[in-house]
């Protein structure tokens, strides 16, 4: 298994955020981490996150 760094974000009701965080987080110096989001809005994310790389996200769908 790999070293690497994984982000972990829940949403909820502050979904609408995520643009200003993948924003945010493309900025950063270092680019060797992974996002997993924790989708519990109910809401599809597609358009939110469409600005960070595919190959280093995953969102979990969730109803809890």
């Amino acid at each position: 298994m790999e070293d690497r760094i994984e982000l972990c974000v829940a949403t909820y009701r502050r979904y609408y955020r995520l643009p200003e965080i993948i924003g945010q987080l493309n900025k950063q110096t270092l680019q060797d981490f992974y996002l997993n989001i924790w989708n519990n809005s109910g809401k599809d994310l597609t358009p939110f996150v469409k600005d960070f790389p595919k190959d280093r996200l995953q969102i979990i769908n969730s109803e809890t």
